[in-house]
């Protein structure tokens, strides 16, 4: 990227500047908006072409510009570029590229998504083994990145919950039915006489858990280093505060941070992360 001249974006002022950012197959290049830059796009593009023979596909590429940029920029960019411009409805993952919080509506996709899911199965023709190996292997995959993200409300869980059990039950089509045992007892491990489906709501719980358990341990990924520079420069992590500025992820970060103080302990180590003032 340096030798492309692609300078990247600053999230904050004391964070290092992000070009590129890469997620399974999917690619995502940030940089300014200066006809510099675009074409210094354009020749690493063309020159990753030649080299892997992988072209660009623009119908499955998408730009977009934020709120900084003027029209003339974006019409210059477009102008360089087939791509489509996407907006902050556009979704990857479930997940609004533009969304500022909002949680619930990212959330409220997630029943659809089953529901559309569930309306190409005929579970009447499936046994309850059956059943259960489509629910562990797809609908129960389905809300994982959401989650892992943030902290769903808990009444989008229980619509997701209920959509799952009247799957599993044969019920799709019936709003009221007679389950032969409670949905908590099927979400229970084998050994507990349950049948191992993942209880939603403690799995959202761990998957949020293990992203406060990066931001306390893991200070060498990127995504650390931005949020130490955005939300705790000055401070370590578990003195940051919220300021009434920040994101709602980070507000449900500072919340779950309070769990961890009678889970974990202090171990002093080479001693450079101790304060022996405060």
């Amino acid at each position: 990227m340096e030798r492309a001249t692609i300078k990247g974006v600053k999230v904050a002022h004391t964070s290092s500047q992000v070009s590129h950012a890469v997620y399974a197959d999917d690619l995502v290049i940030m940089g300014e908006v200066g006809e510099e830059e675009v074409q210094a796009l354009n020749t690493l593009l063309l020159n990753f072409a030649q080299a892997s023979g992988l072209c660009i596909n623009p119908h499955k590429s998408g730009l977009w510009f934020t709120k900084a940029c003027s029209s003339q920029e974006i019409i210059r960019v477009q102008r360089a570029w087939s791509a489509r411009r996407v907006d902050g409805e556009e979704r990857y993952l479930g997940i609004m590229l533009g969304q500022k919080g909002d949680v619930k509506r990212n959330g409220m996709v997630l029943p659809e998504k089953i529901r559309s899911k569930l309306a190409g199965w005929k579970s009447i023709m499936l046994s309850y083994a059956g059943r259960l190996v489509l629910i562990k292997a797809v609908l129960m995959s389905m809300p994982v990145y959401a989650m892992a993200l943030e902290m769903l409300p808990k009444g989008i869980i229980r619509d997701i919950n209920r959509l799952i059990a009247k799957f599993f039950w044969g019920k799709v089509s019936q709003d009221r039915y007679m389950a032969l045992v409670g949905w908590q007892r099927v979400c229970k491990p084998y050994e507990e006489g349950g049948l191992g489906v993942k209880d939603l709501e403690t799995f959202g719980e761990a998957l949020f858990q293990k992203v406060v358990w990066s931001l306390m341990a893991d200070e060498e990924k990127i995504w650390v280093k931005i949020c130490k520079s955005k939300y705790y420069p000055m401070v370590g992590f578990w003195r940051a505060q919220n300021t009434g500025r920040c994101s709602k992820m980070w507000n449900q970060v500072i919340k779950k941070r309070d769990f961890f103080v009678n889970q974990v302990e202090w171990r002093i180590g080479n001693g450079k992360k101790v304060n022996a003032v405060s």
